[in-house]
């Protein structure tokens, strides 16, 4: 597959396969879609196949703090979402983020130390939002749904990817965790079945966030000595790993 069917395909293939997986289970199974990389891995394979494994690495160490910035977009849009309409609470989210990423890619945090940043910032965004409730209106569907979200979802990979040469391995990396799949998911979830429903969904994401941050973690760490298929071999595993344990957990809590 060249690079640019990767920009082209992977991810927005992947947004349409979590919002079909939303239709069948719900908006908290969007929120899973959501919190793991399935935009930011398709951006970051792309920037280690362009630029090499020790950019990639340094790229991956930054995203990896990044993901604060995306906890952040959750927490603005929830706040915004249950007084307004999707697009001031999409507004915010986005101001949120880039707040975060200008501070990303300014500052230079060993991978070992972004770790139990992010986590804690993780954690604290968790607790931030409000508490979903309510009942979930039957949604709206126009036939052009599914083509719109795929479309969102590559202009944004376009974007980033096509920015990274640019901009550099920290601000690259404080761009990649952007919420391309929250931010089409969460539209469409609001515009579609309403705050309750989107609030559910990023309650659901943030947990998922543990198991982004592994594997952005493993990705900084394995990249470089092992280069790109090793290294995402690596990266995929933490990710399975820790989503596994994740879900584990939430059916634990949910008996």
């Amino acid at each position: 597959m060249s690079l640019v069917a990767l920009r082209l395909l992977l991810a927005p293939a992947l947004v349409v396969a979590a919002s079909l997986a939303a239709r069948r289970w719900g908006p908290r199974a969007a929120g899973v879609a959501a919190g793991i990389p399935i935009v930011a891995g398709p951006i970051l394979l792309v920037v280690a196949l362009d630029h090499g494994p020790r950019f990639g690495g340094g790229v991956a160490r930054a995203a990896l703090l990044g993901i604060v910035g995306s906890a952040a977009f959750a927490v603005a849009y929830s706040h915004v979402a249950g007084r307004a309409g999707w697009p001031p609470a999409l507004l915010a989210g986005w101001v949120s983020f880039a707040a975060v990423a200008v501070v990303v890619a300014t500052v230079a945090v060993p991978v070992g130390l972004a770790l139990p940043l992010t986590l804690a910032g993780v954690f604290l965004a968790r607790q931030a939002l409000p508490r979903s409730g309510g009942a979930v209106p039957e949604p709206r569907r126009p036939a052009w749904d599914l083509w719109l979200r795929a479309l969102s979802a590559a202009v944004l990979v376009l974007v980033v990817t096509g920015l990274a040469a640019t901009l550099g391995e920290r601000a690259t990396g404080a761009l990649a965790p952007f919420p391309v799949a929250a931010s089409v998911l969460s539209v469409f979830t609001h515009a579609q079945y309403g705050a309750s429903a989107v609030i559910a969904l990023l309650h659901s994401m943030l947990l998922y966030f543990g198991a982004f941050a592994a594997f952005c973690f493993a990705l900084a760490v394995a990249l470089p000595p092992l280069g790109t298929a090793a290294g995402f071999a690596v990266a995929l595993g933490a990710l399975a790993l820790v989503a596994t344990g994740l879900a584990a957990g939430a059916r634990r809590a949910a008996l």
